[in-house]
């Protein structure tokens, strides 16, 4: 499901023409290339923490982290990020996390969301659709029952109203305050 949604989203990113780097995302405030930066701190700040580095935690991110080649700066994140993943028992292990010790479970989890979540905000931004698998989402939505009160304070905008006969992909989308 990783591989998959940091697909999702690189496709998107692999769009984004040179005149749209500085449009409005899906994501208040933000702009694409702010989106797009980032998703690749904070995917380059959980790869780190697997691969047991020294982590510096940025929350403001500031888009000069793109480089020169925004494209390859983000391909090459995604993809240590993933093979950071599949090391065998990385996601039974315990990591130091600014929320606190988290499991590399629960850090797959944030990532694949900020993938998700993200990627609908780039599609927003440039006028395209996003489908969210219903796999995926229906994935995430049983991952952050445990944690929905970290969801607001910490990772997303506030939860929205949705139907919850709604697809799997809009009550995830409501659950982390888009849509």
């Amino acid at each position: 499901m990783l591989t998959s949604a940091v697909a999702a989203f690189g496709e998107l990113v692999t769009g984004v023409g040179d005149d749209q780097w500085d449009q409005p995302s899906g994501a208040a405030h933000w702009d694409i290339q702010s989106v797009v930066a980032h998703v690749v701190v904070t995917d380059s700040q959980a790869t780190g923490l697997l691969l047991g580095e020294d982590v510096s935690w940025v929350v403001d991110v500031d888009v000069s982290v793109l480089g020169t080649n925004p494209v390859a700066t983000w391909r090459g994140t995604a993809l240590k990020m993933i093979r950071a993943f599949s090391v065998n028992g990385v996601l039974d292990r315990h990591f130091d996390h600014p929320l606190g010790r988290l499991s590399g479970h629960r850090l797959l989890g944030n990532r694949l969301s900020e993938n998700v979540a993200h990627g609908w905000d780039l599609a927003q931004g440039l006028g395209k659709e996003f489908e969210i698998p219903d796999l995926t989402a229906e994935w995430l939505l049983e991952f952050w029952q445990p944690h929905l009160d970290a969801l607001d304070a910490d990772f997303f905008d506030p939860p929205r109203g949705v139907d919850p006969a709604a697809p799997p992909g809009d009550r995830f989308l409501a659950l982390v305050g888009r849509g």
